[in-house]
């Protein structure tokens, strides 16, 4: 047994060390610089620790090149480059999405984001008043209907005719005109009443009042696109149609 092998067998402590070496310009000398550098500094520690007297100890070198620093160094630029190109195809989707935006309306995607972004709120349907069915204004008067204007007088409430909502309240001197939309073309104006019932925007419906009159004469158009209703008739309760 020599005595590195005794060394190994008592557990003698060991003593490492790291050493960096600058690489020649030429690449191929690189390596061979770093294993001849390892080989003669191990030689050397190998050999002084045996000359020492009572201090038997094994030394271990590791060589660190620049070559495993260059390579660490590459990794790490190339995952900073998948993180570079991913937020690079992020900004072009983006940019994609605005200017097909602005400049192709109809797009699928403006059309997805309507739907996404949009506020929740119920489009109305549009009907022509010959697809409802109205009933009368007043349940109590007598109502006289000429060229599309009916008419009556005495106290007491006002109905709508149709399920609508209160589009706008106007004062007429000291009464009110009130005008309901049934759909955006179909809508009726309520002109002398005293008070009314609800609110613009407030929905109303054909079997509910929606003002009163104190006994003054009230008046009930009905109009289509802004258009004057007058082919239409009085029958048992009802508005009927003529057309």
């Amino acid at each position: 047994m020599n005595d590195f092998d005794y060394a190994r067998m008592i557990e003698i402590p060991i003593n490492s060390c790291d050493v960096s070496v600058k690489p020649r310009a030429a690449a191929k000398f690189r390596f061979r610089r770093g294993e001849t550098l390892k080989k003669t500094l191990m030689e050397k520690i190998n050999s002084d620790a045996y000359e020492a007297a009572g201090d038997e100890r094994e030394s271990s070198v590791e060589i660190t090149t620049k070559k495993a620093e260059r390579r660490a160094r590459r990794k790490n630029r190339f995952s900073v480059d998948i993180v570079t190109a991913q937020a690079a195809v992020v900004a072009i989707l983006v940019m994609t999405i605005l200017l097909t935006n602005i400049f192709w309306a109809d797009s699928g995607i403006n059309t997805l984001l309507a739907g996404v972004f949009s506020s929740g709120a119920e489009k109305v349907e549009d009907k022509a008043y010959a697809e409802f069915a109205p009933g009368l204004p007043s349940r109590t008067s007598e109502i006289t209907l000429k060229e599309g204007v009916m008419t009556f007088s005495g106290e007491g409430s006002v109905y709508p005719i149709c399920d609508g909502k209160v589009a706008k309240i106007a004062d007429l001197g000291d009464k009110l005109e009130i005008t309901i939309e049934f759909s955006p073309s179909f809508s009726a104006v309520i002109s002398g009443v005293d008070f009314a019932y609800y609110g613009v925007g407030d929905a109303v419906y054909r079997s509910v009042p929606v003002c009163y009159s104190d006994g003054g004469e009230v008046d009930v158009r009905l109009y289509s696109d802004g258009q004057l209703i007058s082919d239409y008739m009085l029958d048992n309760g009802s508005i009927v149609w003529q057309s």
